[in-house]
């Protein structure tokens, strides 16, 4: 997944790669400090789309894994560079719970500087190596709030350390 290459254009991917994170839980009242070892890893949903009906685009721009296909999404891949910053920056949003799974929103700025409002879907599970790597955390995808005209009605907000 590192690059795609359309043309004369390289799209790079490499932010994308799976990575750890060390979140740090301040301490609250009689509770101590704790840190969180956290496996990251981006779904092809980050820089992709699903296949509009009846759409038939080049084969270069096709992503496929075992259980879908989708569109490379040039939108979609500048946007997601933030993504590895705001992910680390994660306890520092609020946190929600909905049907789709959990997601917090973040204003970043769009190609023409524009602050668009995004919102970031995650799972947050523990990991099957737990001895190494307690969380793991899981970005599934980022959608414009309004991509369907309104944003998600979430359940009340939370930590995300209760989320998980």
């Amino acid at each position: 997944m590192a690059r795609l290459l359309y043309g004369p254009d390289v799209y790079n991917l490499d932010h994308l790669h799976p990575c750890q994170i060390v979140y740090v839980q301040p301490p609250n009242g009689d509770k101590p400090e704790r840190k969180f070892k956290v496996d990251v890893t981006y779904s092809m949903h980050c820089f992709t789309r699903g296949l509009k009906s009846g759409e038939v685009p080049e084969s270069a721009l096709l992503y496929n894994d075992a259980r879908e296909k989708r569109v490379f999404d040039f939108r979609r891949q500048a946007l997601s560079r933030n993504l590895p910053r705001i992910v680390e920056r994660l306890p520092d949003h609020k946190c929600f719970h909905t049907g789709q799974g959990d997601f917090f929103t973040v204003n970043v700025l769009d190609e023409s500087g524009k602050a668009v409002d995004y919102e970031v879907f995650f799972k947050a599970y523990k990991s099957a190596q737990k001895r190494e790597l307690p969380l793991s955390l899981r970005v599934r995808t980022l959608e414009m709030t309004s991509t369907q005209g309104q944003p998600l009605k979430p359940s009340a907000s939370t930590s995300f350390f209760t989320t998980h």
